[in-house]
């Protein structure tokens, strides 16, 4: 007999391992020797998104690992799974290589067996939120350092200093900020049928 697909993940420091597994009619899962299941028929939701690596501008560094996530939606439960699996404070490995099949195996058989389920790609409404109002700050501080650059640029060489770095800082939070717009456009929500 052939071995469910399997994805193990424990999702921060306040959360244990848990261990998924896609059967024949049901999502389980494992923990501290427990589980439950959710029949594909009770799944009402699937949302995919992804999360981009977050890198520190000044030291090109990572400050915060990219990962895929799937949310899977029951009636009473929310399952979030991603590729990240937390490992310590500040330390997660990369599970892709047994989280995609494993993804792509659950939508295969919830779709097949359940046509009430809606697929979603795209960011959750709460980090949709968060990169919003963040796009609406980033526009208010471009129009404050537009506003500075019109009001000194007048003055010339008194002002030098005050010019070239408020242009230069601009320019960088410009390029963020369509950065941002970019990510938007492309992770906004949509429904898709992985039945086609």
């Amino acid at each position: 007999m052939t071995e469910p697909p399997t994805y193990r993940i424990r999702r921060s420091l306040f959360h244990k391992e848990r261990t998924y597994l896609v059967e024949s009619d049901a999502l389980a899962w494992r923990e501290d020797g427990g589980g439950s299941r959710l029949p594909f028929g009770k799944i009402e939701k699937i949302r995919l998104y992804s999360v981009q690596t977050a890198i520190d501008p000044s030291t090109g560094s990572a400050l915060a690992p990219g990962s895929q996530s799937v949310v899977v939606s029951g009636p009473n439960a929310q399952h979030v799974l991603s590729s990240n699996h937390f490992v310590s404070l500040g330390n997660f490995e990369d599970r892709s290589a047994t989280f995609d099949p494993f993804v792509t195996a659950l939508i295969e058989r919830v779709a097949a067996a359940n046509p009430a389920t809606t697929f979603i790609r795209g960011l959750p409404a709460g980090l949709l939120a968060v990169y919003m109002a963040l796009a609406a700050i980033i526009a208010i501080v471009i129009v404050i350092f537009v506003a500075l650059l019109i009001r000194e640029i007048p003055k010339g060489k008194d002002e030098i200093g005050t010019i070239a770095f408020a242009a230069s800082f601009l320019a960088g939070v410009i390029v963020a900020e369509i950065a941002l717009i970019r990510l938007l456009i492309r992770d906004w929500p949509r429904p898709f049928d992985p039945r086609r």
